[in-house]
């Protein structure tokens, strides 16, 4: 199951599941926000298949900046490995499988606020199930999961029915031949549902089965709502009187959102046969991304006086412990001032200590500060070895100075060289490091560094074989 990806450009949306306001019939079919070190969404969505089987079939999307991209002479690639598995409630059912996706970019430029999306079907029956994705970049080692429970519907009825709703990011007609086309449509999946700011249009698509024969004078009517997640009306839209195709149709809806300000909606599609007046209808929820409020310069100063408070109850060994690992942005200056200080004052230093390099003192949060610990819990998570905590080894003292390497090769044990592994770092200047393991252990020692700053080993060619 090999997969190559075309880049689609559209927001970079964010979704928190609001599901504590939820009903736990509402949380079945919400999509899941991964967890781990790679964001991304994955949805699903039932149709008919031959037979009246369920056609299910799944979507995610992974926003462009989570990615590590390795430049090649054509431009930038990565490659990712996919992992699914699905079974339904009594396990008695159960599918394994995985692939790799490699992607590829002309360009780096504007990585933020586009995504990478994805789509792969399989025909089953009705029931209840849980879905789990696991996607893995190649590049950098990072990883991410979802887990997602869903309900796929029966199709065994002569009565009218409908798919669920298809949630897109764009739609348009098209005479091509690919994952993404249905009907004659292109319709790009949304998974985490998110509209608003720059995706202002509410692109969806549904399936309609079981229209009466008629002749070809034969009608139905379709007629959208959109309500709140009570499913309270907050505006309907004139109903649309179609001709029968057949006794299946598809229908294409675009709806803008510049009026609607809330959070959340619901989308209702109702359909009625006009030759035998049987009806159908299906919801399906959706989110809409909200503009950023005002910072007000108060506000700020009351959240950051919090976050000197909380600095001010941790232990003097919590303190001791973020003192080691600041040690990699402290100068000889700063830690002589800091060993000079007791109790409060070494508080304080740690608190200006991080407002000095907030870049954006504007906002509520430390975006640096945020960084930070993210790069520590990478280097835990990745180097740690033998008793060796991750952050203190080598490959995590580069992590946390310069961040995830943007490509991170890794090299095998061969005849005349130990494995060994290679960074680069292009937002960097093309800053470059090379760590060995000799040893066999794991614990990788830092033997180049085109960074002044850092150690080289005059041997470190010879030590790789070079």
């Amino acid at each position: 199951m090999k997969r190559i990806l075309n880049i689609i450009a559209a927001s970079s949306l964010l979704l928190t599941l609001l599901t504590p306001v939820l009903t736990t019939a509402q949380t079945i079919n919400l999509p899941a926000k991964s967890e781990g070190d790679i964001l991304f969404y994955f949805d699903t969505g039932s149709f008919r298949a031959k037979g009246n089987r369920v056609y299910q079939e799944f979507y995610y999307q992974i926003p462009l900046t989570e990615l590590a991209f390795a430049r090649v002479d054509e431009g930038f690639i990565d490659t990712l490995e996919v992992f699914f598995i699905m079974s339904d409630t009594s396990g008695s059912k159960f599918i394994k499988d995985s692939w790799n996706l490699p992607v590829f970019s002309a360009k780096r430029e504007n990585f933020e606020g586009r995504f990478l999306p994805d789509q792969f079907e399989l025909s089953m029956d009705e029931g209840v199930y849980s879905a789990h994705l696991r996607i893995v970049d190649k590049n950098s080692g990072k990883s991410g999961f979802a887990n997602l429970a869903f309900q796929a519907p029966s199709f065994q009825t002569d009565r009218l029915i409908l798919s669920d709703i298809q949630f897109a990011s764009n739609i348009a007609r098209s005479s091509e031949t690919n994952k993404f086309i249905k009907n004659g449509y292109s319709i790009i999946p949304n998974a985490n549902r998110m509209f608003g700011n720059t995706l202002a249009t509410l692109f969806f698509y549904i399936e309609i089965y079981n229209l009466a024969p008629a002749d070809s004078l034969g009608t139905y009517s379709v007629e959208y709502e959109i309500a709140d997640i009570q499913n309270n009306s907050i505006r309907r839209y004139p109903e649309k009187r179609r001709q029968k195709p057949g006794n299946t149709s598809a229908e294409v809806g675009a709806i803008s959102l510049a009026i609607f300000k809330q959070p959340y909606y619901r989308l209702n599609v109702r359909v009625k046969d006009n030759d035998t007046h049987a009806s159908a209808e299906i919801s399906r929820i959706f989110w809409q991304q909200q503009p950023e409020q005002p910072v007000t310069q108060a506000a700020i100063a009351e959240y950051k006086n919090a976050a000197a408070e909380r600095v001010a109850r941790i232990s003097a060994s919590e303190l001791a412990q973020h003192f080691e690992q600041m040690q990699y942005f402290l100068s000889d200056e700063d830690k002589k001032a800091y060993g000079q200080l007791t109790g409060g004052g070494r508080r304080r230093f740690f608190i200006n200590f991080w407002n000095s390099l907030d870049p954006n003192p504007n906002t509520y949060k430390n975006e640096f500060w945020v960084e930070y610990f993210k790069r520590i819990e990478y280097s835990n998570n990745h180097f740690t070895a033998g008793f060796k905590t991750g952050w203190k080894t080598d490959r995590g003292r580069i992590a946390i100075k310069f961040g995830i390497p943007d490509d991170r090769r890794q090299y095998s044990v061969t005849v005349n060289t130990r494995p060994y592994e290679e960074w680069h770092y292009y937002r960097e200047e093309g800053k470059r490091f090379i760590f060995i393991d000799e040893e066999g252990t794991g614990q990788y020692r830092l033997i180049y560094s085109s960074d002044d700053t850092e150690f080289t080993d005059p041997d470190w060619q010879d030590l790789v074989g070079r």
